[in-house]
């Protein structure tokens, strides 16, 4: 039986440059130019699904980014490099400034700000709910500075023109973040713009995650079930929130390199961990489906399958134990859940 938060798995930092031959290349840039490009259809599309329901099921299943091999211990220690020589030599009589976005709950907002309570810390996220699920986490904090904004445009953070160089900030930090943007390059280009002359960019992106494949075969039940046929089955889309739009070898680090990172302050770490979705049913299901629960209500108000939440929720249970396992106090647990700490600094 699984335990929680016990298998600890092997990480490594490794320097990442993929050769690529000339297909994968041109793959590659036309990938590269739909990531800069906005969705039609998803004007805002971030900022709706992660607030209500599914900001409370993200910060139950959050939780789990707490393990060791998870990324916010190790976002808290590479930040804490990163502004030591500032933190030691006063910063030039300035607060080291920390922006944090997508904090979602406040994490590692909430972590940085306790290990380095000298800095400055600036808790930003594009939902509202999430916002206020992240006060009450660090309602004991005093260097905290709140933000709804999306971090496609961080100008009321940094002005585009004449901004002065204070304005700027230390380090950057994003916890699966730069996947849910309609414009991913443009957030990357802000926050390069926002960091300061020698600044680092800490954030992490998914590498493999076994649960969106269970979530796509959820998905497939639901649409056989609305009429759909195999063929159109095999034809949809990627979800518009898609954990792993990031996922491509090389893909990331091009992108770095492309708002003008130098591969070689570029460094990347992969970890693996396991999700616990808790021991409540209603919570299992919700975890378990709401990456695809925007779709499932279109399906409802559309009048194409108006019990789809329920067809979800029966093809969840019914998949999960050929991926989760159970732990000893009734939590399901999903292992191999792969995600990539990438750590940039910009040019002094």
């Amino acid at each position: 039986m699984a335990v929680p938060f016990t298998n600890h798995l092997a990480c490594r930092w490794h320097r990442f440059a993929p050769a690529l031959g000339a297909s994968s290349l041109g793959q590659s840039r036309r990938l590269l130019h739909s990531l800069s490009r906005p969705l039609a259809n998803s004007q805002g599309a971030d900022k709706q699904q992660f607030d209500g329901e599914v900001a409370a099921l993200y910060q139950k299943i959050s939780v789990s980014h707490y393990h060791p091999d998870g990324p916010w211990n190790k976002m808290v220690e590479v930040t804490k490099m990163a502004v030591a020589p500032n933190i030691t030599n006063g910063a030039g009589g300035r607060k080291v400034r920390i922006l944090d976005l997508a904090t979602g709950s406040g994490e590692p907002a909430n972590l940085i700000a306790r290990e380095l309570p000298e800095a400055q810390m600036f808790a930003t996220d594009v939902s509202q709910d999430m916002v206020e699920k992240a006060k009450v986490l660090m309602q004991d904090l005093k260097t905290i500075e709140y933000r709804i904004l999306d971090m496609q445009d961080l100008s009321s953070l940094v002005p585009v023109a004449k901004a002065a160089a204070e304005e700027h900030f230390d380090v950057v930090t994003c916890c699966y973040g730069y996947m849910f943007p309609e414009d991913k390059l443009k957030s990357l280009r802000e926050t390069w713009r926002v960091l300061k002359p020698g600044g680092t960019l800490v954030t992490t992106y998914w590498v493999e995650m076994p649960m969106m494949k269970m979530v796509k075969q959820v998905m497939g039940d639901v649409l056989r079930a609305s009429g759909m046929s195999q063929e159109e089955i095999d034809s949809q889309p990627p979800p518009p929130m898609n954990p792993m739009a990031l996922s491509e070898p090389g893909l990331f680090k091009r992108m770095l390199e492309d708002v003008g990172f130098e591969a070689s302050t570029i460094t990347l770490q992969e970890s693996s961990y396991p999700l616990n979705f808790t021991a409540d049913n209603k919570t299992q299901a919700g975890i378990g489906t709401m990456m695809i629960k925007a779709k499932l209500d279109e399906l409802v108000q559309s009048g194409k399958l108006s019990n789809a939440h329920e067809v979800a929720n029966e093809s969840f249970f019914r998949r999960a134990p050929n991926w989760m396992e159970k732990g000893t106090g009734g939590e399901l647990i999903i292992e191999g859940m792969r995600f990539c700490l990438a750590v940039a600094k910009k040019p002094a």
